[in-house]
């Protein structure tokens, strides 16, 4: 009898805790637990370029040695550098047209590959379409999915040699060396004009992509990360004068100031 109170007591406690969570206007979808898909719309996007040495040191790759450029991994609508919508609500829909298009007319198996099937167009479909459907998605209050994946491909065309180039011409070599995160910055932020962030891997010993920072229109760079070196205190309060809703700090205390006379020295 006392388990049995005790197994009651436990019941009604969840069912409580349940009915709190829930609130009174609940729906099917929301009682099974799953998320609703927010509404398309961003601040900014994140332009991921995969190094493809890196990428094919864990996973199979065709052909086994890449192409030696980075490639587009995706172009990702952001919230801030830390939050960003996926799967968005939409009825559009990336189609096996939109792909002909863009193999034939704007050179996607050459930016945009699926570094696992290679030149393989049929069997690359799928990831394309995984990442319109996570990702693009959430941009189509702007962009149709082939205008995002044209947009895409023109900001690789235009920034993914300069990185390789700008790496090479600062000593920065793919031959397995081990380089300063900070002379990867430098040397892309001098190449281009814009301070980059960069992704890793391998427990953060390895450079697996750098990302650029993009305006909502997808093609004005910006920087991803700012600094701000501080006035004298005020002796009233100014008005604020907020510069964008695109982010313009980071949790990036170790930069030098050597990246920031990079750039203004470019």
């Amino acid at each position: 009898m006392k388990v049995m109170k005790q197994l009651v007591f436990v019941v009604v406690i969840l069912v409580a805790l349940s009915a709190s969570c829930w609130g009174g206007d609940t729906t099917d979808e929301d009682a099974l637990g799953k998320k609703a898909k927010p509404q398309p719309g961003f601040n900014y996007f994140l332009l991921a370029l995969t190094w493809p040495n890196q990428f094919c040191l864990s996973k199979p790759c065709k052909p086994s040695v890449p192409k030696q450029s980075f490639t587009i991994h995706g172009l990702w609508p952001q919230y801030t550098p830390s939050k960003y919508p996926s799967q968005c609500q939409t009825n559009i829909v990336l189609s096996d047209d939109d792909l002909v298009n863009l193999k034939d007319n704007y050179e996607l198996l050459e930016y945009w590959p699926d570094l696992k099937n290679g030149g393989d167009f049929n069997a690359s479909k799928s990831f394309w379409k995984y990442e319109w459907n996570k990702h693009g998605t959430c941009s189509s209050n702007k962009f149709t999915p082939l205008q995002y994946f044209q947009k895409s491909i023109d900001l690789a065309k235009k920034y993914s040699d300069k990185i390789y180039n700008a790496l090479i011409n600062k000593g920065v070599i793919p031959n397995g060396t081990q380089y300063r995160n900070l002379d990867i910055l430098n040397a892309v932020t001098e190449g281009i004009g814009f301070v980059p962030t960069t992704g890793v891997t391998d427990q953060g010993r390895a450079l697996s992509e750098i990302r650029l920072c993009v305006k909502d229109d997808a093609v004005t760079l910006f920087d991803c990360d700012k600094l701000t070196f501080a006035a004298p205190p005020s002796p009233s309060p100014s008005p604020s004068t907020s510069e964008s809703q695109y982010p313009s700090s980071r949790s990036t205390r170790w930069w030098v100031s050597s990246v920031l006379e990079a750039v203004h020295n470019i």
